[in-house]
Formats: C-alpha cells, sequence, structure tokens
C-alpha cells in the first residue's frame, strides 16, 4: 500500500498539484480573454498565485494585480473548482475595472458578468474547508448581550477603533477590563 509518506505516493502527488496548478492558469487565462473581450476591458498583468490557505476558495487583491487561488480546496473537485471559482474571482475583476468600489461585492453587476463568464453566479463555495488558524477570542459587552470576539478586532479596539452594537448602539467594552 502507498500512503502520502511513500516516495512514489508523493511524487504523485507533486505532479497532481502541477497539474492542477497549470490547469488554473489556463483556464484564468481562458476566462480573461473571454472577459476581455466581452467587456473591452484591460486584463493584461495580473498574476496567478497557489498560496491562498484557509476557508476562501480564491481571492482578488486589485493592488497588487494579484488572483489567488486555494489550491487545496481545489484538488477536491478541480472540474468544479475551475468551472465556478476562476470566473467569479475573474467577475470580480471585471466589476472593478467597470465599476470601481461603488458596487456590492457579490451584488447584480457581479452577478451578471459571472454568469456570462460562465460561473454559477453564487456567493460562496460549497467546498470543506479548514481555517488557516484558529483565532484566541475574548468576551466584550454592550447594554444588551455579551459577545465573542476575534483578536483581530481586539487589536482593532486597542489601536482606536470603535465597535457598536446593533440593537442598543452601546460601545461594546471588554469584559473585565
Amino acid at each position: 500500500m502507498r500512503t502520502a509518506s511513500h516516495p512514489v505516493a508523493a511524487g504523485a502527488a507533486r505532479a497532481d498539484t502541477a497539474l492542477l496548478a497549470a490547469a488554473l492558469r489556463m483556464r484564468t487565462d481562458v476566462v480573461m480573454e473571454t472577459a476581455a473581450r466581452l467587456y473591452d476591458v484591460d486584463l493584461l498583468g495580473w498574476r496567478v498565485c497557489l498560496d491562498l490557505k484557509g476557508m476562501a476558495a480564491g481571492q482578488v487583491q486589485f493592488r497588487t494585480r494579484r488572483l489567488r487561488y486555494n489550491l487545496a480546496i481545489a484538488a477536491q473537485a478541480p472540474g468544479t473548482f475551475l468551472s465556478t471559482t476562476v470566473p467569479h474571482e475573474v467577475a470580480h475583476i471585471v466589476c472593478h475595472l467597470r465599476h470601481g468600489h461603488g458596487i456590492r461585492p457579490h451584488g447584480p453587476e457581479w452577478r451578471s458578468v459571472c454568469l456570462a463568464l460562465g460561473g454559477t453566479g453564487e456567493r460562496c463555495h460549497g467546498f470543506a474547508a479548514q481555517p488557516a488558524r484558529r483565532l484566541q477570542r475574548y468576551d466584550y459587552a454592550c447594554g444588551c448581550r455579551r459577545w465573542s470576539l476575534t483578536s483581530i478586532r481586539v487589536r482593532r479596539i486597542r489601536s482606536g477603533m470603535i465597535y457598536h452594537c446593533r440593537a442598543c448602539g452601546r460601545e461594546l467594552r471588554g469584559v473585565g477590563a
């Protein structure tokens, strides 16, 4: 029996990963060419990166002109990933170029472009995914309930950001702080 720790199995896994990476890059090129033709937008200079971890299947970084894909999620169902996630992410780029930041990320403009590029127009993927990290949680309270905030929000609060409860409008304060 061969396992992932076996040298032959490990080599096969690397080959599968390389094939998937090549397929992702090729599919992205095809979808971008289609988008450029359909929407008359300049999509040159975008890099495909396969370094995304955690729960997200794909991500667009506009400032650095990078399209990031989660290879671990893509490996679960490569065909579905290629046909759904790639058009989903390219649609974000097209909408940004055509409408700027003034539209909802998964609003009607995005959905229309996503469908035209062959995607499903769905906001979220259905792949099994694990968080890349577990965040520590801290207890905070307002006037009506307790909140469990992640270390990310707590760090923002400590640097001056203020969060208010949507129900009672009071500021969230650390319990025991």
